[in-house]
């Protein structure tokens, strides 16, 4: 308001509700989920994938054809990454590895849609209205979660 910015198109809108959802919210919330669950080190091994996950998908959005090494590049790291996760996991994947991949896909699929909005709208724009889109969704859990405590915490 104070920037006088422009209100986003109903197309626009649509992509940020998209990187709402996989940025502010799908994200957060599946990788806490899974982090409960396993060791840092791996949930750290299975956010690596999100470079990879992130081109694949700005690459879909954009409707490019990358080269062939570029799908050779990208299926061994894939599989590198979820052979040590399979290790990690002493041999079966869990529960948690799924929901991290998720958290990687929903994240790559909002990074991608982000950029795109970006070119309009610019990169500042994007989050804050993101986060002005997910406000519903968060503010009651926050406000379910405000203790006394949290008015003695020290700066």
């Amino acid at each position: 308001l104070i920037r006088r910015e422009k209100l986003p198109s109903a197309k626009q809108f649509k992509g940020l509700i998209v990187v709402a959802l996989g940025a502010v919210l799908g994200f957060p919330l599946l990788t806490s989920w899974a982090m409960e669950r396993l060791p840092a080190s791996h949930g750290a091994v299975v956010v690596a994938l999100l470079p990879l996950a992130t081109a694949g998908c700005a690459m879909l959005r954009a409707r490019e054809l990358p080269s062939f090494k570029y799908w050779v590049a990208s299926v061994v790291g894939f599989l590198a990454v979820i052979a040590y996760a399979f290790h990690l996991g002493f041999g079966q994947l869990q529960y948690a590895d799924f929901a991290l991949l998720a958290a990687v896909i929903l994240l790559a699929f909002s990074y991608a849609e982000g950029g795109l909005l970006a070119r309009d709208l610019g990169a500042w724009q994007v989050i804050a209205w993101a986060l002005v889109i997910a406000v519903p969704f968060i503010v009651v859990p926050v406000l379910m979660n405000v203790t006394g405590e949290i008015l003695h915490a020290p700066l």
